[in-house]
């Protein structure tokens, strides 16, 4: 359900603001939902960049991720460390951070002008929140 939801909101067939993209996912089957904001750059902000797009695989990994959660978390792990290269928009961190609040989570990207978006995506999602906000890192991963 939740993977229907995410490939309708790329398609179009959802509605979405043109520089923000809020993601809905299902967390169980009570129809609890997650809401993320993931703020979307004009094209001229990444030029060159591939991290500037909303990835198919991105929506469905965060659907996915969100249904299983249990197997972000290791057992007899309290503190789970993630590592998420080439984040661009950052949907998948996001939904990461989201779905283990105790997590440590680093977001990275290569380009200075998509970490700067990515900042402001986390900004969006965990100012004020209480679970602890992701952090964003360049990273040349080339």
């Amino acid at each position: 359900e939740a993977c229907a939801r995410a490939a309708a909101l790329r398609s179009g067939s959802a509605s979405a603001d043109e520089s923000e993209q809020e993601a809905e996912e299902s967390e169980d089957e009570q129809q609890q939902w997650l809401s993320l904001r993931v703020r979307r750059p004009a094209a001229a902000e990444v030029a060159g960049s591939i991290g500037g797009k909303l990835w198919d695989a991105s929506l469905l990994m965060s659907a996915w991720l969100l249904e299983n959660p249990s197997l972000l978390q290791p057992a007899g792990c309290r503190t789970p460390r993630v590592l998420e290269i080439g984040a661009g928009l950052g949907l998948v961190g996001l939904a990461v951070a989201r779905a283990l609040p105790d997590a440590r989570i680093t977001m990275s990207d290569y380009d200075p002008a998509v970490l700067r978006n990515l900042g402001e995506s986390i900004r969006l999602n965990f100012a004020g929140a209480a679970p602890a906000a992701p952090a964003a890192a360049l990273v040349d991963f080339r």
